[in-house]
Protein backbone atom coordinates (compact mmCIF):
# COMPACT_ATOMS: atom_id res chain seq x y z
CA UNK A 1 0.00 0.00 0.00
CA UNK A 2 1.40 3.73 -0.46
CA UNK A 3 -0.04 6.43 0.73
CA UNK A 4 0.47 10.48 0.69
CA UNK A 5 -0.83 13.31 -0.98
CA UNK A 6 -2.30 13.81 -4.61
CA UNK A 7 0.35 15.82 -6.20
CA UNK A 8 -1.06 15.59 -9.59
CA UNK A 9 -3.94 14.68 -11.90
CA UNK A 10 -3.75 13.55 -15.33
CA UNK A 11 -7.65 12.81 -16.67
CA UNK A 12 -6.58 12.31 -20.37
CA UNK A 13 -4.38 9.25 -18.88
CA UNK A 14 -6.43 7.88 -16.20
CA UNK A 15 -3.28 8.45 -14.17
CA UNK A 16 -2.56 10.12 -10.67
CA UNK A 17 1.02 11.06 -8.62
CA UNK A 18 1.03 10.94 -5.26
CA UNK A 19 3.96 12.22 -2.97
CA UNK A 20 4.89 10.41 -0.03
CA UNK A 21 5.85 12.05 3.28
CA UNK A 22 9.53 10.98 2.73
CA UNK A 23 9.04 12.87 -0.71
CA UNK A 24 9.06 9.91 -3.13
CA UNK A 25 6.57 10.18 -6.08
CA UNK A 26 4.78 7.62 -7.24
CA UNK A 27 2.50 7.46 -10.13
CA UNK A 28 -0.46 4.95 -9.63
CA UNK A 29 -2.64 3.96 -12.89
CA UNK A 30 -6.49 3.05 -12.66
CA UNK A 31 -8.83 1.48 -14.31
CA UNK A 32 -12.70 0.43 -14.52
CA UNK A 33 -11.82 -1.80 -12.24
CA UNK A 34 -10.45 0.49 -10.07
CA UNK A 35 -12.47 0.69 -6.80
CA UNK A 36 -12.70 4.24 -5.08
CA UNK A 37 -14.09 4.92 -1.14
CA UNK A 38 -13.78 8.04 0.72
CA UNK A 39 -13.58 7.38 4.45
CA UNK A 40 -16.91 9.23 6.27
CA UNK A 41 -18.40 10.24 2.99
CA UNK A 42 -20.94 8.01 3.16
CA UNK A 43 -20.86 8.07 -0.46
CA UNK A 44 -19.51 5.83 -3.94
CA UNK A 45 -16.36 7.90 -5.04
CA UNK A 46 -14.73 8.00 -8.95
CA UNK A 47 -11.63 9.14 -10.06
CA UNK A 48 -13.31 12.41 -11.28
CA UNK A 49 -13.95 13.07 -7.46
CA UNK A 50 -10.16 13.03 -6.84
CA UNK A 51 -8.46 16.46 -6.07
CA UNK A 52 -5.15 17.76 -5.79
CA UNK A 53 -4.20 17.81 -2.29
CA UNK A 54 -6.20 15.08 -0.99
CA UNK A 55 -4.81 12.27 1.30
CA UNK A 56 -5.18 8.56 -0.04
CA UNK A 57 -4.08 5.11 0.49
CA UNK A 58 -3.51 3.37 -2.88
CA UNK A 59 -3.75 -0.54 -2.91
CA UNK A 60 -2.29 -1.91 -5.94
CA UNK A 61 0.26 -3.95 -7.92
CA UNK A 62 3.99 -1.91 -8.32
CA UNK A 63 4.77 -2.36 -12.35
CA UNK A 64 8.71 -2.17 -12.98
CA UNK A 65 8.24 1.18 -14.13
CA UNK A 66 7.76 1.73 -10.45
CA UNK A 67 3.62 3.14 -11.57
CA UNK A 68 1.21 1.33 -9.14
CA UNK A 69 -1.69 -0.27 -10.66
CA UNK A 70 -4.64 0.69 -8.11
CA UNK A 71 -6.91 -1.94 -7.55
CA UNK A 72 -8.43 0.27 -4.78
CA UNK A 73 -8.37 4.01 -3.40
CA UNK A 74 -9.26 5.56 -0.25
CA UNK A 75 -9.46 8.67 0.07
CA UNK A 76 -8.98 10.44 3.47
CA UNK A 77 -10.20 12.74 5.61
CA UNK A 78 -9.16 16.34 5.02
CA UNK A 79 -8.29 16.53 8.52
CA UNK A 80 -6.65 12.85 9.12
CA UNK A 81 -6.00 11.00 11.47
CA UNK A 82 -4.61 12.42 14.18
CA UNK A 83 -2.87 9.83 16.34
CA UNK A 84 -4.16 7.11 14.87
CA UNK A 85 -6.46 4.86 16.69
CA UNK A 86 -7.72 6.42 20.33
CA UNK A 87 -6.75 9.95 19.46
CA UNK A 88 -3.70 12.08 19.88
CA UNK A 89 -0.39 10.45 21.56
CA UNK A 90 -0.47 10.73 25.26
CA UNK A 91 -4.44 10.68 25.32
CA UNK A 92 -5.90 8.72 28.20
CA UNK A 93 -7.98 5.70 27.01
CA UNK A 94 -10.54 6.93 29.68
CA UNK A 95 -9.31 3.41 31.72
CA UNK A 96 -6.55 4.23 34.57
CA UNK A 97 -7.79 1.56 36.93
CA UNK A 98 -9.15 3.55 39.09
CA UNK A 99 -12.93 3.46 37.36
CA UNK A 100 -16.39 1.83 38.16
CA UNK A 101 -15.85 -0.85 35.60
CA UNK A 102 -13.73 -3.27 37.49
CA UNK A 103 -11.62 -4.06 34.90
CA UNK A 104 -8.64 -1.85 36.11
CA UNK A 105 -5.30 -1.93 33.70
CA UNK A 106 -5.48 -5.23 32.12
CA UNK A 107 -8.95 -5.37 31.21
CA UNK A 108 -9.66 -8.89 32.92
CA UNK A 109 -12.46 -8.80 36.03
CA UNK A 110 -10.45 -8.84 38.86
CA UNK A 111 -7.16 -8.88 37.77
Amino acid sequence: MRHGTVASIDSSSNTFTVDSRSGTAVKVDVNTKTIYQAIGAGSTETFSDLKVGDRVVVAGTPSTSGAVAATSVTILPAGGFRGGFGGPPGASSGNSGSGSSGLGNSGIPGA
